[in-house]
């Protein structure tokens, strides 16, 4: 009678729920299984990306025309100064730098770029002539080179190289600070080179 029709009434409806759900389940797997394939096809090579990153990099910076001649730095033309950026590639070659001499006149300027192979290996004596001088230090820079060279060449500077040195001591330029009537915070210094301060340290 009733007894025997419930239990078939209750079986009826597990599989209708049961199917949407694994309909879904399926169709998230084949979903996940696309977009890894996906992602196989398209991803670039290493070699691919760097290529890419490179050539944005060179078009994102500007022309130089003060730069771009080829003939013998020796053999500039006597009316055009000679400009010697003396610094690591890193910053010589920068796009900030590349915006200021990229607006040189180059029929009156000359831009010498000095590169680290030889700011960092060579001798001053075969560094380039330059009438102007643009040095300042940074990681793995020979500051002491560059003040040589000044020395050496007496071009004009367009950067206190002097002042460079004080700068990379703060000791140094705390004192200087000091001396100059500018406050500076409460400090103490462990000098282990015998550094004695003029100043509150």
């Amino acid at each position: 009678g009733m007894g025997n029709q419930q239990p078939k009434h209750q079986l009826k409806h597990p599989p209708k729920q049961q199917q949407p759900q694994m309909q879904a389940q399926q169709q998230q797997s084949n979903l996940h299984l696309l977009k890894s394939q996906q992602k196989k096809n398209t991803k670039p090579s290493l070699e691919t990306s760097n290529s890419v990153k490179s050539q944005k990099a060179k078009k994102s910076l500007p022309l130089i025309p003060a730069a771009k001649s080829d003939e013998e730095i020796d053999n500039c033309p006597p009316d055009r100064i000679r400009l010697g950026i003396c610094a690591m590639d890193k910053k010589a070659r920068s796009k900030p730098m590349a915006e200021i001499l990229s607006r040189l006149d180059e029929n009156l300027f000359r831009v010498v770029f000095f590169g680290d192979k030889l700011i960092v290996h060579q001798p001053v004596e075969e560094w380039p002539l330059c009438d102007v001088l643009i040095a300042f230090h940074s990681t793995g820079y020979p500051l002491h080179k560059a003040r040589a060279y000044a020395d050496l060449r007496k071009p004009v500077i367009l950067n206190d190289l002097e002042m460079q040195e004080i700068m990379k001591d703060r000791r140094q330029v705390y004192d200087l600070l000091e001396a100059s009537g500018i406050d500076v915070p409460r400090h103490v210094y462990l000098s282990r080179d015998g550094y004695v301060s003029s100043g509150s340290g």
